[in-house]
């Protein structure tokens, strides 16, 4: 059968020697609000986020070796924090397989070890402070009044900026003035999945092509 290892809300789990869940089937999963700390690195099979609230808290320093899967997948308005104990200092996720399914998190001082073991969040917020992972914005909305729009999409983009997959086209920003939203030293707009079309951004027209 299938053995998880579940966190309860506001649970808490101290590794100060070996905690090791490599042989497991199934995944750790954090149902609400909880905490993987100690003074020694996690040895993991997969981890998820099941249900309740939003905000798991990795120790300071330390190294959690993933096998499996990484599922952190929030919704719209009811992002999922990933927060390091001591803010500022990074923790690390040494990842050796599986696949990443991280989307509408808000994450600081998440390290991804290998660079070829990125990590890709689609539709979250970067707080700074990371490494390896791809922030991924989708624009599912032809104006700045949608759920998932060019607006929010801005003020999501943290330090390292993102990538932006324009595949709604064609796209208008009616927006007054420059987006003072647009902090990061770089955005890229993919097109390549859309039909066609122009974006238009303060009257300013661009051909986007996909």
């Amino acid at each position: 059968g299938v053995w998880d290892f579940i966190v309860m809300n506001n649970g808490t789990v101290i590794n100060n020697g070996t905690f090791d869940l490599s042989g497991m089937t199934g995944a750790l999963i954090f149902n609400g609000n909880g905490s993987l700390l100690g003074s020694s690195n996690y040895t993991l099979q997969a981890v998820t986020r099941g249900a309740g609230p939003n905000l798991l808290t990795f120790q300071a320093g330390r190294t959690y070796n993933i096998a499996g899967n990484i599922t952190f997948t929030g919704s719209a308005g009811n992002l999922i924090q990933i927060r390091s104990s001591t803010p500022g200092t990074k923790f690390y996720f040494n990842r050796t397989g599986g696949t990443p399914n991280i989307a509408f998190c808000d994450i600081q001082d998440l390290g991804v070890t290998q660079s070829n073991m990125a990590v890709t969040a689609d539709n979250s917020r970067d707080r700074g402070n990371t490494e390896n992972v791809n922030f991924r914005y989708v624009i599912a909305s032809t104006n700045d009044t949608g759920p998932a729009t060019f607006r929010e999409i801005l003020h999501s983009i943290g330090p390292s900026g993102g990538i932006i997959n324009a595949n709604a086209m064609p796209i208008s920003i009616p927006m007054a003035s420059p987006f003072p939203e647009l902090v990061t030293p770089y955005v890229t707009i993919d097109t390549s999945a859309a039909t066609g079309g122009f974006m238009t951004i303060n009257g300013q027209g661009t051909v986007a092509d996909g």
